[in-house]
């Protein structure tokens, strides 16, 4: 029986099985006789052999042998003279690892994303028993700072209601469910957040936009006083306090000489658009003198955090040594830790004696150049690349890229000497090592889990 293997291929060198170490491989048909019947070629059905990386480990003719009778990795196990195996280039191997290694670190972001997400939803769960302290509406509940507050709120023992435009879970309630069923009962205190973002940059800075920013600051407000008065009409329990995020944007800017605090008196129109803005949106907020509800209005500095704000936008080109001064550099800016914003919310919640205006900025007047420096030490990064103040009226227009370019220092009073509020980061430094990790871990919700 002549060989099928030599009727396929009869110049391939492994066309005779028998004493390949001891002599040359002959094609002579003769010989077929002598073959061992057990070297006779069969099929294999283990089809991974014909993965041509992979070499036959059995004693007899792999069918990869049949089909691709050429290839050096599938000639019989035993041969001495295969040629050497092509191993791949060094380039390639440092290419390999470095795609794994890139494929590593995105892999460990999201798992900590995920683990730090999990600890803060745990944390909050272990706080919720039958008996809380009362509810809390909150207004913006869903953005950056809202996701702040509402966790600490939790912790503390509140049952958090989100006010918003679309109802996802028992937990949210809409401003059509303010508007036409009042808060809820047994609400505590009402804080609103909600706002559209002024410093979009993908928005122009044109009259549409410009009435949007007012009316969604200004019409939330009037809704939820409204709320607020008609239960007290009613003959209803109101909520103790009524907490209104502004702005810092009241106080004119461009001069880092003259000092601010909550008692400064300032014209209506004297910082332009920005204090105009603050003005009504606190007198949209304020209730009756007969309403028993306090008023507290936060004037917020430029809130700082990982998971939001200005520092989510810029974390990666500082982390790439890309950052720099924002304009000049030399202008103040203030700012607070976004932690700090729902710690003094809070502070105003649980501490009666709280109301009227307070300024939301830490105590240590920082320059936007200072800011850039801690920034990048904390990063480990340099900083040598300043965008000028006509990048910034480019993209954002000069009346708004103000509030970036021209400083103001503002100082908080009230807030920390009369109210007594402790911040947790009082100055610059410790702000930006609390997010400067790549990995971020919120602290609070870590300890909280343990």
């Amino acid at each position: 029986m002549i060989d099928l293997f030599s009727l396929l291929h009869p110049f391939h060198p492994c066309s005779k099985v028998e004493n390949v170490q001891n002599g040359p491989i002959s094609h002579d048909h003769k010989d077929v006789k002598s073959y061992d019947k057990k070297q006779i070629f069969t099929a294999n059905e283990n089809l991974n052999h014909m993965n041509p990386t992979k070499t036959d480990t059995s004693s007899m003719f792999d069918i990869g042998s049949l089909l691709n009778p050429m290839h050096p990795t599938l000639w019989i196990e035993n041969t001495q003279s295969l040629p050497p195996q092509k191993t791949p280039e060094s380039s390639n191997n440092r290419f390999s690892v470095g795609l794994g290694r890139v494929n590593q670190l995105y892999h460990d972001l999201i798992l900590s994303a995920f683990n730090s997400k999990l600890r803060g939803l745990q944390a909050e769960e272990l706080t919720v028993d039958s008996e809380t302290k009362g509810k809390v509406i909150v207004a913006g509940g869903s953005g950056f700072v809202g996701n702040e507050v509402c966790s600490l709120l939790r912790r503390k023992g509140y049952d958090v209601v989100i006010v918003s435009r679309h109802k996802s879970d028992s937990r949210v309630i809409t401003w059509d469910d303010i508007r036409f069923q009042g808060l809820p009962d047994k609400t505590v205190a009402v804080v609103n957040l909600a706002g559209q973002n002024m410093l979009d940059p993908l928005k122009r800075w044109n009259p549409t936009f410009k009435e949007l920013v007012r009316e969604s600051r200004i019409q939330t407000a009037i809704s939820l006083k409204d709320a607020i008065v008609n239960r007290y009409k009613a003959g209803l329990d109101v909520p103790d306090v009524f907490v209104q995020i502004t702005g810092v944007g009241i106080y004119p800017p461009g001069d880092n000489d003259i000092k601010y605090d909550e008692y400064s008196k300032i014209k209506a129109d004297a910082g332009g658009y920005m204090s105009r803005l603050v003005v009504d949106w606190e007198d949209a907020a304020r209730l009756p003198a007969e309403v028993p509800t306090r008023n507290v209005y936060l004037r917020s500095g430029v809130v700082l955090g990982r998971n939001g704000g200005m520092i989510k936008q810029v974390f990666l080109p500082f982390y790439l040594g890309g950052g720099g001064r924002m304009g000049s550099g030399e202008q103040n800016m203030p700012w607070i830790h976004v932690k700090d914003v729902s710690g003094i919310i809070l502070h105003a919640i649980e501490n009666k004696k709280i109301d009227g205006v307070l300024n939301g900025v830490a105590p240590q007047v920082t320059t936007n150049q200072e800011f850039v420096n801690a920034f990048a030490s904390a990063l480990y990064r340099p900083a040598f690349f300043p965008l000028p103040d006509f990048v910034w009226n480019l993209v954002f227009g000069e009346e708004r890229a103000a509030v970036i370019t021209k400083g103001v220092t503002v100082i908080p009073k009230r807030t920390e000497e009369e109210l007594g509020y402790k911040f947790r980061y009082p100055n610059i430094t410790a702000c930006c090592q609390e997010f400067s990790h790549f990995f971020y871990d919120d602290p609070d919700t870590k300890t909280a889990a343990k």
